[in-house]
């Protein structure tokens, strides 16, 4: 369990590994002195041949090697405590300067509990790794080489009977890794899963109250909670197990050469002096591995706790310019920009949305921040979904904040009807907590529509002021203040919480500037598209057998320049059919990149569609450094990959990202998708993209 990148990343602690080791060997050195002394001493007594200045001199020997031990004990825990700090230093500042670089963007690809989690416990498993598991298994490496010099002077049988039984330890230490690799890879998804839903219903705990789901909240963490005390369980089992088979192994070896050296003595192969020396020593070929084995969960918390890092680190940065600008006669032009901080002027423009008609679209944002006056004025009456016009269907009073559960059950089943006939449905509500975000987000997966979130990121002054203003209901500074402080928190994870499009407004000017809805139709809608169709499944990095079936349904297949984007092909069919891939592109086969330089050369011609499969997916995850389990031909696939540029790496996950479930073909005759659609998808699919097009008119 060595990670090289590890090793190199944390140069500084090196030294203070050796100093380790150093210390525990000469520790070492002085036991065998003060065995060897002890055995000469014994053996005398038993000839009747010691005197009183050698029993003198003895425990000077004696008392002298047990200081020099304690004195090595101490450098020992010094060096140390220097390799782990060093470690902590060196990681949290690179874990620092990555979130800098990276910038507000972070939030997109990684929570920040788990950056919390990784720069406090991960660092610290990994502090221990260094500090104790790495110095220690060079150390048994070192001590029973040192003690077989020893021993075999005295009885190479021994020497050997006692080395050859060493590595037992090794090897029940690499069976029980095998279990506990995949354990302890759940275990993290677990705890960092756990922490992340923490921080969430914390920052979160006043909103929760407020729509009285706190109760709901508690609930999902006593489940997690629970979850996380199994795995711990488990893991905990699994290291008292481990250690209980090593001791029996260690303990078993040292007595079969305590035994081996018995014998000898018997027989007269061996001295008294060298029977006893054996009979001391034999333990500390066992011990330093021993003790290794008791750290090999360390070990394992420390690799585990690296690639979680190393995968953030390795997170793909904005490339940045590295032009250096030495001409001082420098010309700047800004044009269609129109800016001022006059109220009466406008302020952004030229600022366009695209929003799926066919599909939900929630609107987040503080009580008074404008949702309901924007959705009545930019859609359909019976489009808009209102919380509020919901409390009085159930309680005559849209203001009776004691007929919320009631009045969100019906709006909950309102948005499933309008949805399950594929209209296009706006929530009206303030949606500013995630819990109640996450009900609206099943809602819409559950009828494959894309969710999209336009937020009202306003001012809390003018909020305020709106509040003041209003005639039907008041809603407190408190209560508004802990609104803005949910609206803020959400705008770091909405886009990962699942919405395929967000827009922010950030003023008054800018709602107000919002003219025009334009809607046109969404990517997955071919139905314009007619036939005949080639529909490809299951290449799975086939790369041979899939040219000969494309040349089988008579595509031309011509190797042409490599311009980027072609991958060095050009493919057509003479009759104009279209392939039409299912996915599962990669894993499994022998040339996984070149499928993908294929069908990524035929999509981008027009020479093909393609939808992605699971193995697409679960590729794409990896390659942005999500934790998955890299089975059933995902191993292969990134070592393939490994041999291509990063050019092409990101060419494949920006590829990835941009395949949508499934098409409508055909005039709604075909619908392709790797798996999972039910029978009325075809029927919702064909969505419109929606574009909010702003005033261009220059300002002044």
């Amino acid at each position: 369990m060595i990670k090289m990148r590890l090793i190199r990343l944390l140069k500084g602690s090196g030294k203070y590994i050796l100093y380790q080791v150093l210390w525990q060997w000469i520790s070492l050195i002085v036991q065998i002195i003060i065995a060897i002394n002890i055995s000469l001493l014994i053996s005398k007594a038993f000839y009747n041949n010691i005197s009183e200045n050698h029993i003198v001199k003895v425990v000077i020997i004696v008392i002298a090697g047990v200081l020099i031990r304690c004195i090595c004990d101490r450098f020992y825990t010094d060096a140390s405590f220097h390799a782990g700090a060093n470690v902590k230093r060196v990681l949290r500042n690179q874990i620092y300067e990555k979130v800098l670089r990276l910038g507000p963007a972070y939030r997109e690809q990684v929570h920040t509990s788990e950056i919390v989690q990784m720069a406090g416990e991960g660092v610290e498993q990994l502090e221990v790794y260094f500090s104790r598991y790495l110095s220690q298994f060079f150390y048994s490496l070192l001590a029973p080489l040192t003690l077989f010099i020893v021993v075999m002077k005295i009885s190479m049988k021994s020497a050997v009977i006692l080395l050859i039984a060493v590595p037992l330890i090794p090897i029940v230490i690499m069976l029980v890794m095998i279990v506990a690799k995949r354990l302890l890879s759940s275990y993290f998804d677990i705890y960092y899963g756990l922490g992340d839903s923490f921080l969430e219903k914390l920052q979160g705990m006043t909103t929760l109250k407020i729509y009285q789901a706190d109760k709901a909240a508690a609930e999902d963490m006593d489940r997690e909670s629970e979850q996380f005390r199994k795995i711990t369980m488990k893991v905990l089992m699994m290291q008292l197990n481990s250690t209980s088979v090593m001791d029996i192994v260690a303990y078993g070896g040292a007595a079969v050469g305590i035994i081996s050296a018995l014998a000898q003595f018997y027989r007269g192969e061996v001295s008294l002096f060298g029977m006893l020396m054996i009979l001391f020593l034999a333990a500390e070929f066992f011990l330093p591995m021993r003790i290794l084995g008791s750290f090999f969960h360390i070990g394992m918390n420390g690799m585990k706790a690296s690639d979680r890092i190393f995968a953030f680190i390795d997170l793909p940065e904005q490339k940045r310019g590295d032009k250096k600008i030495v001409d001082n006669n420098i010309n700047i032009s800004l044009e269609n920009l129109s800016f001022s901080y006059e109220p009466t002027k406008e302020i952004l423009k030229g600022i366009n949305m695209n929003i799926p008609p066919k599909s939900f679209v929630s609107l987040v944002g503080v009580s008074g921040s404008g949702k309901s006056s924007f959705a009545q004025k930019h859609f359909e009456k019976y489009e808009i979904v209102s919380s509020d016009i919901c409390r009085g269907i159930v309680s005559n009073d849209e203001n009776n904040q004691s007929a919320t559960n009631d009045a969100f059950e019906v709006f909950n089943f309102i948005l499933s009807k309008r949805l399950q006939n594929g209209l296009l449905t706006v929530a009206d509500a303030t949606n500013i907590q995630q819990e109640a975000r996450k009900k609206l987000l099943n809602i819409a997966h559950s009828f494959h529509v894309l969710p999209v979130a336009i937020v009202f990121d306003l001012p809390q002054e003018l909020c305020e002021k709106r509040n003041e203003e209003r005639t039907d209901r008041k809603i407190s500074s408190g209560v508004l203040r802990h609104q803005m402080q949910n609206l803020k928190h959400s705008l770091k994870n909405l886009k990962k919480e699942g919405f395929k499009k967000l827009y922010i407004l950030r003023s008054e000017e800018e709602v107000n500037s919002v003219t025009e809805i334009i809607r046109e139709k969404l990517y997955n809608d071919k139905t314009d598209m007619h036939g005949p169709f080639d529909i490809i499944g299951d290449v799975h990095g086939c790369y041979d057998e899939l040219i000969e079936l494309l040349q089988k349904l008579n595509y031309k297949i011509d190797s042409v320049n490599d311009d980027g984007k072609n991958y060095g092909f050009n493919v057509s069919h003479p009759e104009n059919r279209t392939a039409v891939f299912l996915g599962d592109l990669v894993d499994r086969g022998p040339a996984s990149p070149q499928v993908l330089k294929l069908v990524m050369s035929m999509v981008r011609n027009g020479s093909a569609l393609c939808v992605p499969g699971n193995h697409d997916m679960k590729l794409h995850k990896k390659l942005n450094g999500k934790a998955v389990q890299e089975k059933h031909g995902l191993a292969e696939t990134l070592q393939q990959l490994e041999n291509e540029s990063e050019e092409f790496k990101n060419d494949v996950k920006e590829f990835l990202y941009g395949l949508v479930s499934h098409y409508v073909l055909d005039s709604r005759k075909l619908v392709v998708a790797h798996a999972g659609l039910n029978a009325g998808t075809r029927f919702r699919s064909c969505t419109l993209f929606l574009f909010i097009r702003r005033n261009n008119r220059r300002n002044g």
